[in-house]
């Protein structure tokens, strides 16, 4: 990962009595607590719009997410809960053409369980961008589950915010099966606002959430072009004190009249690396998605 310290890319926390100052990107400061991540034109990016994940390749065996998803779209408000599990055979890297690493090959088991819901086995894929073309590459299952289908089945019918989620691997052939619990977040919930017009040079958006206080808060900003495709742009992380400005200006060579459309997209998650099992990757997270269009 790399952190960019550019002439936008600030931060000042400023702590005292009563409400936390917002973190203002003003000047660059190489102090800074907060980091800033460009997300890599090539990497993949399936399924953006429904879930704010942005997937890159985990160099783990054992690769386990749980996530509970928000997504206002306007006055309409969704809510799904999404549950995945990887088991990558590293001795089988799987490669572009440009010898960029995609990821590996993936291993099946007997069964996987989220909450005691079976999950089902579905195709792994990874999108990748060469050029102006995405291409697909097939890289074996994984074991998915979604809220939709648990409630369809009658088990839960929301996601366990500050809670837990059980999980278990049957692997067969007489070998040990995984099973761990996964600690959730609290529910992250945002609101954006755009300060200003946006001709203006000192536009920017004033970005809140319920803050936790503790802590670290990620936040993507994604455009969404004229056909449809939503494409990140820039990963933010910083502490959880619940307000940030964003200056317009980091995006004026993206909005234009005809593509005037961003998803920002509020994270707060629990990693566990190498914790409940070796060489593992276990997250959980809460993510809520806010489309909006600029006047």
């Amino acid at each position: 990962m790399k952190n960019f310290t550019i002439i936008f890319l600030i931060i000042v926390f400023v702590y005292g009595c009563g409400e936390p100052l917002p973190t203002e990107l003003t000047e660059v400061d190489n102090n800074s607590q907060i980091e800033f991540e460009a997300v890599p034109a090539e990497s993949a990016n399936p399924d953006y719009d429904s879930t704010g994940i942005v997937e890159r390749n985990i160099d783990k065996s054992v690769i386990v997410s749980v996530v509970g998803v928000r997504n206002t779209n306007f006055r309409t408000v969704q809510t799904e809960g999404y549950y995945y599990a990887i088991f990558n055979d590293k001795s089988s890297p799987v490669q572009a053409g440009n010898g960029h690493m995609l990821g590996y090959k993936t291993k099946q088991m007997s069964s996987v369980f989220f909450n005691n819901f079976q999950a089902r086995k579905i195709e792994h894929k990874i999108k990748y961008r060469m050029g102006s073309v995405y291409i697909d590459t097939l890289l074996g299952v994984k074991y998915f589950a979604s809220q939709h289908m648990m409630d369809m089945m009658g088990r839960m019918n929301r996601f366990p915010y500050a809670n837990k989620v059980s999980f278990k691997a049957m692997n067969g052939h007489h070998q040990q099966n995984i099973e761990f619990d996964i600690p959730t977040p609290s529910e992250i919930t945002g609101r954006v606002r755009l300060i200003g017009n946006r001709d203006d040079r000192d536009a920017y958006f004033e970005l809140e959430w319920n803050p936790e206080g503790r802590g670290r808060v990620e936040i993507v900003f994604a455009a969404i072009n004229s056909g449809g495709e939503i494409n990140p742009l820039m990963r933010v992380r910083g502490n959880d004190n619940g307000i940030m400005k964003m200056p317009l200006n980091v995006f004026r060579n993206i909005i234009t009249e005809n593509n005037r459309s961003l998803v920002i997209s509020f994270i707060r998650k629990i990693e566990n690396i190498d914790k409940f099992i070796d060489d593992s990757y276990i997250v959980s997270e809460s993510i809520h998605n806010i489309r909006i269009d600029l006047p």
